[in-house]
């Protein structure tokens, strides 16, 4: 599902989106399951994604600090942040209220 060159692991230095990439798949992925949405016959991708996800923001965080980015500035050296800890709380968190 999400095995591309694009959206592969790692960091490799200066504007790098894949972490972008990373938190919003899981994130979608976490409501689409939390919704009861997943597609026949794909929970198991999913499931693993989700795992696979997981993995690959807590291989990616920013050390030292915390956190999560697309480059590597100081001054917006966390600005992926709030989407990253949001869609790692996500599994225990209760389905918004339009759902």
């Amino acid at each position: 599902m999400l095995r591309t060159e694009r959206m592969s692991a790692g960091f490799s230095g200066g504007y790098d989106v894949r972490g972008w990439g990373h938190t919003y798949a899981l994130h979608f992925l976490l409501r689409l399951r939390a919704a009861e949405r997943v597609p026949l016959g794909m929970r198991r991708e999913v499931d693993e994604s989700v795992s696979w996800l997981v993995g690959v923001l807590a291989e990616t965080e920013i050390v030292g600090t915390g956190g999560w980015n697309d480059r590597v500035f100081e001054r917006s050296e966390s600005f992926g942040t709030a989407l990253a800890i949001l869609s790692l709380m996500r599994p225990g968190m209760p389905c918004p209220a339009d759902w």
